[in-house]
């Protein structure tokens, strides 16, 4: 099972810019992972674009879970986009985080269909369910390649990132644990 490391109270404001970090917090949330032996970085709804501070800092060790089938719907509001192209099935993916937005290597899909009374709100409810289980696959897939890489099985310390905060003690999701 791997180490949830804990940080208590701890946040950072989310600067003045609406989809990405001010270059100084990146720096600091680099510093503060590097300082934990952060060796997995899971971004869940973090809704910022991550530049080379924490891609240099954590190459192919930041994964996103996204809320369309990629390459399909990128960006903000991919359920909204979804919906707008008249769609009958969407989903999530999780994805190794590369210098693009949404274009990295694909750890796992998992389908959501459209419902024909579907609002925004409703599917996107539907959708974060299924968040879920494709992040524990994509966290299963991603400590395969590194078992596959090393001679010894990984011991983790993972840590989520959310929405404008920066959080280190985040649950265990059902499919994380090791059968």
């Amino acid at each position: 099972m791997p180490a949830i490391s804990r940080f208590q109270d701890c946040t950072f404001r989310p600067g003045r810019f609406r989809t990405r970090l001010e270059p100084e917090i990146e720096e600091d949330i680099v510093r503060l992972l590097l300082e934990a032996d952060v060796e997995l970085v899971v971004l869940a709804g973090f809704m910022r674009i991550v530049k080379q501070p924490l891609l240099s800092a954590f190459p192919r060790k930041i994964i996103n879970i996204h809320p369309s089938l990629l390459p399909k719907f990128r960006g903000l509001e991919a359920w909204k986009q979804a919906l707008a192209a008249g769609e009958k099935v969407t989903g999530c993916t999780v994805h190794y985080v590369d210098a693009e937005v949404d274009t990295g290597d694909i750890l796992g899909k998992e389908t959501v269909p459209i419902l024909s009374d579907d609002t925004p709100e409703s599917l996107h409810a539907r959708i974060q369910v299924s968040e879920t289980s494709i992040a524990a696959r994509g966290y299963r897939r991603h400590r395969r390649e590194i078992s596959e890489t090393r001679s010894i099985e990984p011991s983790f310390n993972l840590v989520g990132l959310f929405p404008c905060v920066f959080s280190r003690s985040i649950p265990i999701l059902p499919g994380y644990e090791e059968n």
